[in-house]
C-alpha cells in the first residue's frame, strides 16, 4: 500500500473517565506525522471522528499530491459510517465537518479500512498511545 499515489493514515480516539477528557491521535508514517490533542466533556466516538477530521485537514492544508487516501481506524463506528453501513444519528456536527472535508477533496479517493485494535498492529498501537496520551494530559 505504499505506492506513490497513496497516503496512509492511522487514526484513533480515546476517553479517560477519570479525567472526563477525550483524546484523538493521527499517525502518517510516510510524512512522519504524529498529531494528538484532547478535549473535555466529549466521548470516545466523538474523538474517533475528530481524528479522521484532523487527518483530512492535514491533507487539505498540506496539499498532498497523492490521489488516494487510506484511513485505518479501529473504530467500526467511524469506518462503517463512512462506508455507508451505519447511519449518522449522533455527533452530527462532526459528521458534517468530515463530509465537508471529503467533498472538498473531490480529486482524491478516500478509502476507509478497519483494523482490529489492541492486536499488536504496530501503527495502530502508535496512534492508540497518542490518543490515550492526549486524553490524560
Amino acid at each position: 500500500m505504499m505506492e506513490n499515489n497513496i497516503v496512509v493514515f492511522y487514526t484513533d480516539g480515546a476517553y479517560s473517565s477519570t479525567k472526563c477528557k477525550g483524546g484523538w491521535g493521527v499517525y502518517c508514517p510516510q510524512y512522519k506525522l504524529r498529531m494528538c490533542s484532547g478535549e473535555l466533556n466529549t466521548t470516545n466516538n466523538r474523538m474517533e471522528v475528530m481524528a479522521a477530521i484532523k487527518a483530512l485537514e492535514f491533507v487539505d492544508d498540506s496539499k498532498l499530491p497523492e490521489k488516494n487516501i487510506v484511513i485505518y481506524s479501529d473504530s467500526k463506528y467511524l469506518v462503517e459510517t463512512m462506508n455507508g453501513n451505519f447511519k449518522m444519528k449522533t455527533n452530527l456536527d462532526l459528521w458534517s465537518r468530515l463530509q465537508d472535508l471529503c467533498n472538498g477533496l473531490f480529486d482524491k479517493k478516500i478509502i476507509w479500512l478497519h483494523v482490529k485494535g489492541h492486536e499488536g498492529h504496530e501503527e495502530n498501537e502508535i496512534v492508540d498511545k497518542l490518543a490515550n496520551l492526549a486524553s490524560q494530559n
